[in-house]
């Protein structure tokens, strides 16, 4: 875990750069590794247009590396999901070399690029460390406040200050307050809940006290603060951080109530460690020891497979996963005789969601009580709407919101993005102000709210909403873009390219560029209309 965010280092990129580029299936985009004089970066040129030619920085890196290493890239001021990754490759279980490979997000959606952004939400299960707030989300962290670094021992412990803090008065000879964070006691469902904020992966995660999506301090039960929606087929797949969702299924989980994530794995070692494999695969023993039942002689190995096999590599088989391509993990729903996931869509490449059509159930701890607002049709509405799953989630907002939903300012929001899309925006402006009413820094809904408002014929006042997000966020390239459209509107030329410039400046956009050139264009600045389209071609691919 102390290694899920790292900084790039050039031992690894050097391994890296020698693994060679990857193209993309659709539209002949080639990317690799390369040493610049900025440092490691990722470079797209194209096998379709000579002379194509980008290249993005890199920031950090994200995974461990023990399956696959992911890294997040610099364009603009924002950071993004690079289309390129480095990937583990085993033979029976065994690792034997790495390649290079396409980012997940890119061989489901080839042509995406630097479209993907990396926030502080997506990083909250691989870095403890004290993370900005910025907005945008993705906007690149300033240096001096974010050091890349993975878990620490208060990503699941406690506040490293407050127990130091404890400890401190406690060698004084003072009476400190309460116990030692680290050494409280907790429940099972307190402990399945420290390893599920990351390990129960779910379609979707809505926050039900209206915090972010990203890691939170340790304690309680995870369900009492996100609504957690997952494949109501439990055969639908297997996802790369499915751990706590498949185990509660197992009739080991379910015959035991002491059972945990930690009864199997110490968390402050790494599986790679001398030893730690088989103290792992010995926990099975403690609840079914040698001599006595079916372990005495498993008639699924012969003598010599017993030598190289154990309970988990049949009861706990690796299994590849759907969102990942080319890895595979132990599928941690334990049978006795386990039967492959089967995938409905028959597609070979993988997806994001387990249940794509959005037939799913929320999540519940096996014999505890339900978590609250478990039927709200505003918490499903913004699940589904939340995955894209548009048609079903406006039939859930048909249905009104709950007690719950309608005090959660995302789900306003996305409520509000929802009747926008539709085609009702008197309804989607009372969900917007609803939204920020609850929470008036939540500067997604203040940005759609001023574009919504020109287009109802209140351009002025839109303008001015999107003055004061501007104001509080000048990286805020969605508001300088709807700021521009409506100053367009408002025959307002001169501002119209000034949001336009700045938003390139921050966000460099192949259609941004386009529209410079037109407007120069328009103006009969030709050299400059030639500039612009010089910048447009060198984005483009097509």
């Amino acid at each position: 875990m102390a290694r899920a965010l790292t900084p790039v280092t050039a031992e690894e990129f050097e391994e890296a750069e020698a693994l060679g580029g990857v193209v993309e299936r659709v539209g002949g985009l080639r990317y690799r590794f390369e040493n610049l004089a900025v440092g490691p970066a990722i470079v797209e040129t194209s096998d379709e247009r000579a002379g194509h030619r980008i290249a993005a920085p890199l920031a950090f890196a994200i995974g461990a590396g023990v399956r696959d290493r992911s890294f997040a890239a610099i364009q603009g001021a924002f950071l993004w999901f690079a289309p390129l990754e480095v990937v583990t490759v085993f033979e029976r279980g065994v690792p034997v070399g790495r390649r290079s490979a396409l980012a997940p997000g890119h061989m489901i959606s080839p042509g995406s690029r630097f479209e993907t952004p990396i926030t502080p939400d997506c990083l909250g299960c691989h870095t403890d460390a004290s993370l900005p707030r910025p907005f945008p989300a993705n906007l690149v962290p300033d240096a001096d406040v974010f050091e890349p670094r993975g878990l620490s021992c208060g990503a699941c412990h406690a506040d490293a200050e407050t127990h130091a803090d404890w400890q401190e008065r406690d060698l004084a000879g003072e009476e400190p307050e309460g116990v030692d964070p680290l050494q409280r006691d907790l429940s099972r469902i307190e402990a399945l809940s420290i390893c599920a904020s990351c390990h129960l992966q779910g379609d979707a995660r809505i926050p039900l006290d209206g915090g972010g999506l990203g890691r939170r301090s340790p304690g309680g039960d995870l369900l009492e603060r996100h609504a957690v929606f997952v494949a109501a087929d439990s055969n639908r797949g297997v996802g790369f951080v499915s751990q706590v969702e498949r185990l509660v299924l197992s009739r080991c989980f379910l015959g035991s109530d002491r059972l945990t994530c930690e009864t199997c794995h110490d968390p402050h070692r790494a599986l790679q460690e001398p030893g730690e494999r088989e103290r792992t695969r010995g926990a099975c023993e403690r609840c079914h020891p040698r001599g006595r039942g079916p372990s005495t002689d498993c008639p699924r190995s012969s003598p010599s497979q017993a030598r190289d096999r154990d309970c988990v590599d049949c009861h706990m088989p690796e299994t590849e996963v759907f969102d990942i391509a080319d890895v595979r993990v132990h599928d941690h729903f334990i049978r006795a005789r386990p039967e492959p996931a089967s995938d409905p869509t028959g597609d070979p490449r993988p997806r994001i969601l387990e249940a794509p059509d959005g037939r799913w159930r929320r999540f519940v701890w096996p014999g505890e009580e339900e978590p609250p607002g478990m039927d709200d049709p505003g918490l499903w509405m913004a699940a589904l709407a939340q995955a894209r799953i548009g048609d079903a989630a406006f039939a859930r907002l048909e249905a009104g919101m709950g007690p719950i939903s309608r005090r959660i300012p995302i789900v306003q929001h996305l409520a509000g993005v929802l009747l926008d899309e539709w085609g009702r925006p008197r309804e989607a402006e009372s969900h917007y102000r609803a939204a920020l009413a609850l929470d008036p820094d939540l500067s997604e809904s203040a940005i759609n709210l001023g574009l919504l408002l020109g287009k109802t014929g209140r351009r002025s006042e839109g303008i001015a909403i999107l003055d004061r997000v501007l104001e509080a966020h000048p990286y805020a390239v969605g508001a300088l873009r709807n700021r521009a459209t409506l100053r367009l509107e408002e025959g307002d030329l001169a501002g119209f390219g000034a949001d336009l410039e700045l938003a390139f400046s921050l966000q460099p956009r192949e259609e941004l560029a386009r529209a410079l050139a037109t407007l120069s264009e328009r103006a009969g600045k030709i050299r400059e209309a030639r500039s612009w389209e010089q910048r447009a071609d060198a984005i483009a691919v097509r």
